[in-house]
């Protein structure tokens, strides 16, 4: 492997690392371009082949990142567990389902599908209304349910979180 990529792949992982910690993302959308580019440059993978490898390694990546950043602030009391669990379970079993659909469509249609999820979030992003300042977080276990299972869930989540702080003593802190 040339030195260019490891640069490349040392970089991005520091890069998702931070941002994983400081602000509970999961980083595939810098991740899976990178890994993608790595693998298809370096020849020897076909594109199909190529996608699939980045968004399994992506997977693999996001357990130990989650858990590391979860308990950062954990410690500082900012994990509401309900919410946690519930999505953490809805996401594992769509990960599940998702990983398996993943490999009976073709690489290019993968790679295309990532890049409209990737160009439909920034326009979700760039165009959202933000809730009203003085709404609560949600405690709801179908909510966390179906936003769990969403592609949406974490934008919404990280969205909501930034405009609406929590109250510390109302025990409905953000869940990672």
């Amino acid at each position: 492997m040339e030195l260019i990529y490891i640069i490349a792949l040392l970089l991005t992982g520091i890069v998702v690392g931070l941002a994983g910690g400081m602000l509970g993302v999961g980083g595939c959308f810098i991740m899976i371009p990178v890994q993608y580019w790595v693998l298809t440059s370096m020849g020897g993978l076909d594109p199909g082949t190529a996608i699939l490898i980045a968004f399994g390694t992506n997977l693999a990546v996001v357990l130990p990142t989650a858990i590391s950043g979860a308990y950062g602030h954990n410690k500082k009391g900012a994990v509401a567990w309900n919410a946690a669990v519930t999505m953490g379970i809805a996401g594992f079993a769509g990960a599940l389902v998702g990983g398996y659909i993943a490999t009976l469509i073709p690489g290019e249609y993968l790679t295309f599908l990532f890049g409209l999820v990737i160009l439909l979030s920034s326009i979700r992003m760039l165009t959202a209304k933000p809730p009203a300042a003085d709404a609560k977080p949600v405690d709801d276990v179908v909510t966390f349910l179906l936003w769990g299972g969403s592609p949406w869930s974490s934008l919404r989540y990280h969205w909501h979180r930034w405009r609406c702080p929590p109250d510390p003593g109302d025990g409905l802190s953000p869940a990672l």
